[in-house]
């Protein structure tokens, strides 16, 4: 579309220097011849030559500030793009922020909830401490029950272990006492009895 201007412009140019060019020439020709005077000092004449040079450095001056516009241009759109690539990526970066910012809020609600959560579960979790404090209590009084158990046990063994030994000596006492009686009685019943005259 530059191109397309430019081009636009120094085809304008162009013309115009033509159209001035055969404007002057046309002029000179219309005009009509002097009659002849007496020699005088000649003034220069204007030669079609010149004009013709004349106009072609205008039109090379014309086409060198074009370019020279041009190069100028080119080097402004240059920035003009770098600007908006800066002003691109500026606005990926917002977009990027907005986005971090969408995320941390995003993590911020969750964070609230699990705090909630926690807030809940705290109650259950000291009840549940406890609790493991009753159970241990009662694990400590359970196997304190569970010795002395074992200590009655060996209770009943030694009871029954004392009334045999008990028993036989009742029996033995009863033995020896049965067999003490007998033993008088013998001992009674082979002694003679002497009668004294």
């Amino acid at each position: 579309m530059r191109d397309s201007k430019m081009v636009q412009v120094v085809a304008e140019e162009v013309i115009m220097a033509v159209a001035h060019w055969l404007t002057a020439v046309v002029n000179r020709s219309l005009q009509p011849k002097p009659a002849p005077q007496p020699k005088v000092e000649e003034q220069p004449v204007v030669n079609n030559t010149s004009e013709t040079e004349q106009l072609l450095l205008k039109l090379s001056t014309l086409v060198e500030r074009l370019y020279e516009r041009d190069q100028a241009m080119a080097a402004l759109e240059k920035r003009i793009n770098s600007i908006e690539q800066y002003l691109g990526e500026k606005g990926a970066l917002g977009q990027h922020m907005k986005d971090s910012r969408q995320a941390i809020a995003t993590l911020d609600n969750r964070l609230d909830c699990v705090e909630t959560l926690t807030q809940e579960i705290t109650p259950s979790l000291e009840k549940a401490e406890l609790n493991t404090q009753l159970i241990t209590v009662l694990e400590n009084r359970t196997k304190l029950v569970e010795s002395l158990l074992v200590r009655f046990r060996v209770v009943p063994r030694s009871v029954g272990g004392n009334s045999q030994a008990i028993a036989l000596l009742k029996n033995r006492v009863e033995a020896l006492e049965a067999a003490q009686d007998s033993s008088h009685e013998n001992s009674h019943k082979s002694v003679p009895i002497t009668k004294v005259f």
